[in-house]
């Protein structure tokens, strides 16, 4: 197998890995409102609970690509943990970013 389509089947094994998770933390939130008095909380997040599969989805797909391209030619061991969280933290940013580029683009609006 090539070494683009590899990387392409990590990103998106990635992607799929981080939507489970985002997933299960939304359905907790949903448990949550039922056991625990945060009415302003959820009055606030009023999104269907495994909805946040989606921005999870993204939010490791772009992890992955960061990943990929700051540590190219080190193994997952060799990497250093402040790099790590740095290389997470431009991930998270990507991730916010990505509906303002959507928006530029002309395939949202703000």
């Amino acid at each position: 197998m090539s070494g683009w389509v590899r990387r392409i089947r990590g990103a998106l094994g990635m992607g799929f890995t981080w939507a489970i998770a985002w997933a299960f933390g939304g359905l907790l939130i949903g448990v949550a409102s039922f056991v625990l008095p945060l009415d302003w909380f959820f009055r606030v997040f009023d999104a269907p609970l495994p909805a946040m599969a989606l921005p999870g989805f993204f939010g490791g797909a772009f992890f992955s690509v960061v990943l990929g391209i700051a540590a190219r030619r080190k193994r997952f061991s060799e990497l250093s943990m402040p790099g790590f969280v740095a290389w997470g933290a431009l991930g998270g940013v990507m991730l916010t970013l990505f509906p303002a580029a959507l928006v530029a683009v002309g395939l949202g609006t703000p």
